[in-house]
């Protein structure tokens, strides 16, 4: 795991909860403030990654590339516009040959970040925790696979971070969360 720069602060802001989380520590009253559920999630992925030998850069800055028009297209047919206007792309991992990761808390969330990312990339997967009723815009793009992290993973792959998935899992689909 290779941290940037701009991804070590971030990190480090949620590190010792996050921690907790994950040895089971924390929270006793079953809430987690909001911002460190999603930072948990990714954590939990890291994790999984690293244990299975996945190379992956955390948080890598990409500059914009030229986009191809059938991801207008795809968009357009979606009823979504590309979000295009940025300075750089910071997905949550990057692999070889250009493929990132995106993790989120939601499926439909996961659909709405392959609006921003998948026209910069080689290929792009959206893991997500929860299954959402509605999902709004779907994505159709031919480098994307939005899917759940129990789908993505074998079994044995993230059978030591279930607990952790699970418990995370309930207590975002309850929406248990306080302030910090």
């Amino acid at each position: 795991m290779e941290d940037t720069d701009s991804s070590k602060q971030s990190r480090l802001k949620y590190a010792t909860l996050i921690d907790a989380f994950l040895v089971n520590e924390w929270p006793p009253e079953g809430c987690l403030p909001i911002g460190v559920q999603g930072r948990i999630f990714e954590e939990i992925v890291q994790q999984i990654l690293d244990k299975n030998g996945i190379v992956n850069t955390v948080e890598e800055r990409h500059l914009p590339k030229a986009i191809s028009s059938h991801f207008y297209e795809a968009a357009m047919m979606a009823g979504r516009p590309l979000r295009t206007r940025r300075k750089y792309y910071l997905p949550d991992f990057t692999l070889a040959d250009n493929i990132w990761i995106e993790t989120t808390l939601w499926e439909s969330e996961a659909h709405k970040k392959t609006f921003l990312y998948a026209h910069q990339c080689n290929h792009l997967i959206v893991l997500y925790l929860c299954s959402s009723e509605a999902v709004r815009f779907r994505s159709y793009f031919k480098n994307t696979i939005v899917i759940s992290v129990y789908d993505h993973f074998l079994p044995e792959q993230i059978d030591q971070h279930i607990h952790c998935l699970r418990r995370l899992e309930t207590i975002v689909g309850g929406s248990r969360c306080c302030s910090m």
